[in-house]
């Protein structure tokens, strides 16, 4: 009679030791079991110590950083390598270049103030690009008339003239003799009904005059001419040659009701990391219309600890079809105290992109990273989703609710799972506003944020009745022929904490009520595409894991919460396995005389024990040579027992030598 074990699986606690499928074992500690044969795993290597102790951890852009807080989740930025984004330890933060900032981006709580630089009664002489040139004319040049503004619209109303409107120039080339008001009489020719009252004062400011109170009156369409006369010509000391001119004007300026518009102003924050916050609250309105100078003023004090650097300011502006919206005016330094904005030298430009861009509540946390430049988290029960490239800014209207809090959140592909205290749910999407939620139809509460694990094309997560999985179709209990549900709960799955590395979800627990030697012990379950197959322990205990995805190493915080260790270092020293087979029966009583390992060489001991009806019937480390058995007892039921540091790829056990060879 001959017993060879050549293939080596794990642990089916569910299924009792006399009948386990071929192959699983009793005990499977130390090993992954990843190839069917028998080999140790590596022992921890220490990698990291911090200063003080932690309970969580992350390996970022090659440096290590840790929390005293086990409920942190962390995720890189989809902006920038050097930014790490994490929850659960208070208010949402920012880690960038070794210092934490707050997530949130907080909006100026101070709205602007408006003033008019060159109002009409202090005039801001404005030039013409092609100012009057006078001609040599031996001194007898006559007065002049220009217009140097020529406005487009139609005559209703009232028009306020505050441009440049006129240059007047006697023969010496002054400004009416150098007085510094001349009576103007405006008469409007051929071609308009109406009439322009009386005689109107303009003031003379560096060769140009400004009407200061002008109202035309009238409905006009065509062309009509203006004539400008001097008032009192003969009583002047100079008087003029010629004391009257025309200007021919097409389609003069719209009235002052069409001219002015209301316009409010608002400002933003903008970091030194191009991040910029929501609006201010607005200014009060300002009447406005073209050539004024709105000055901008009391601009709130950017706090300290968010690198703010600029100021962006934005002008209210209403379109055609009736859609008022802010346009971005200029950017200035975050500590100038007023700005002023000439449209001629400042014309608005894109819509304020910022408009919406709520800041991230105290209370969010469980923060994933989805594609699309997306990132997930959730408050109580509401998910929430930031601006796509800006998680800084996590806009309400992205919000959706579910009916049950929730425990953590899982993204894969397009899909983010929602794991609750009842029922899951599904959301999918490319953008924050096009995700579109369903609920689950299955009642599988998440028993551990910690324990959740993405597993590519899917989620794991611990759940009342075993490990479930969550895929963008279905959520199922995939551990029911691996655990019953007495052996399940006795893991204390609302302990684990768990990532995925190669092929299994491990999973560190509080070992305590199940007799574990120490507190949150190592253990493995593999899950493969039609559920759960088996389970290893890993002889070591920790407080915390993380899997590196860019080095592909799983590292594990130690119990005494400063020392890092990697687990399975390439270049590590190999640790001690232990595999137990199940209770392998002869249909009669037997007494096996030979045995043989078959392993790597090497120094390493490997030891087989073996068992006749549970009692030990013989202990040895002969490797890759047949050796006896001793006799003297019969059993029929046999269990294999081997531990050591070698590969071992079968171990064969027969009557005879030669039985033991055959084959």
């Amino acid at each position: 009679m001959r017993i060879k074990l050549d293939t080596f699986k794990g642990e089916v606690p569910r299924i009792t030791p006399r009948q386990l499928p071929a192959g699983h074992a009793q005990v499977a500690e130390g090993s992954l079991l990843e190839r069917g044969d028998l080999r140790p795993v590596r022992a921890l290597d220490t990698v990291y110590t911090f200063a003080s102790p932690k309970r969580k951890i992350v390996r970022h852009e090659g440096a290590w950083y840790g929390w005293n807080v086990a409920g942190v989740q962390f995720a890189p930025g989809p902006v920038d390598d050097d930014r790490l984004y994490f929850t659960g330890d208070g208010a949402p933060k920012m880690r960038y270049q070794g210092a934490i900032y707050p997530l949130a981006l907080a909006a100026p709580t101070v709205a602007p103030q408006l003033a008019i630089t060159n109002a009409p009664d202090e005039p801001v002489p404005n030039d013409p690009e092609d100012p009057v040139t006078l001609p040599d004319t031996g001194g007898t040049a006559p007065f002049r008339v220009k217009i140097l503004r020529e406005p487009e619209g139609s005559i209703s109303g009232q028009v306020l003239l505050t441009q440049p409107l006129a240059v007047i120039i006697d023969e010496a080339g002054l400004l009416c003799d150098g007085d510094s008001e001349t009576a103007i009489t405006v008469s409007v020719g051929e071609g308009y009904s109406g009439v322009v009252d009386g005689t109107r004062t303009i003031t003379a400011d560096g060769g140009v005059f400004r009407f200061t109170d002008l109202t035309l009156r009238g409905d006009h369409e065509d062309d009509y001419t203006l004539v400008f006369e001097v008032v009192d010509n003969d009583e002047r000391e100079t008087p003029l040659e010629e004391p009257s001119a025309e200007s021919a004007v097409t389609n003069i300026t719209q009235d002052m009701a069409e001219l002015t518009t209301s316009v409010l102003y608002a400002y933003t924050y903008v970091t030194s990391l191009g991040e910029e916050s929501a609006p201010s609250p607005l200014t009060d309105a300002l009447d406005w219309y073209p050539d004024l100078v709105v000055r901008v003023s009391n601009f709130a004090a950017a706090p300290d600890g968010r690198m703010i650097e600029k100021i962006r300011i934005y002008r209210s502006l209403t379109s055609l079809t009736g859609t008022t919206d802010l346009y971005f005016a200029a950017e200035i330094d975050a500590d100038t105290l007023t700005f002023d904005h000439d449209m001629e030298e400042d014309p608005l430009a894109e819509v304020l992109p910022t408009a919406d861009f709520d800041t991230p509540p105290d209370t969010m946390t469980g923060l994933v990273s989805m594609p699309n430049g997306m990132m997930a988290a959730f408050a109580g029960r509401r998910v929430l989703f930031c601006e796509p490239y800006k998680p800084h800014a996590w806009p309400s209207k992205y919000e959706l609710l579910v009916d049950t809090d929730i425990v953590g959140l899982a993204a894969f592909g397009s899909t983010l799972a929602i794991l609750t205290e009842s029922t899951p749910y599904i959301a999918q999407g490319l953008s924050p506003e096009s995700m579109r939620m369903e609920r689950m139809e299955s009642y599988v509460p998440c028993l551990s944020r910690a324990g959740i694990v993405d597993l590519g094309y899917a989620a794991a997560f611990p759940s009342n009745d075993g490990l479930a999985v969550i895929s963008s179709s279905s959520c199922e209990i995939v551990t029911r022929n691996l655990f019953t549900r007495e052996q399940w709960l006795a893991l204390r799955p609302a302990t684990m904490r768990a990532s995925a590395f190669g092929g299994r979800y491990l999973f560190l627990h509080d070992a305590g009520a199940v007799g574990g030697a120490a507190e949150f012990a190592m253990k493995g379950i593999t899950v493969g595409a039609e559920g759960a197959t088996d389970m290893i322990r890993l002889d070591f205990a920790a407080i915390d894991i993380f899997y590196d995805v860019p080095t592909g190493y799983l590292y594990v915080l130690d119990p005494d919460t400063v020392t890092v260790k990697v687990f399975e270092s390439y270049d590590g020293d190999a640790a001690t396995y232990r595999w137990r087979s199940g209770i392998l029966s002869t249909r009669t009583l037997t007494n096996f005389g030979a045995h043989f390992i078959d392993a790597d060489p090497g120094e390493e001991p490997i030891t087989l024990r073996l068992y006749g009806d549970g009692t030990l019937r013989h202990t040895t480390q002969t490797v890759n040579t047949p050796a006896r058995l001793p006799g003297g007892y019969l059993a029929r039921d046999w269990e294999i027992e081997i531990e050591g540091e070698r590969t071992v790829y079968s171990v064969t056990i027969a009557n005879t030598i030669e039985e033991l060879m055959d084959g």
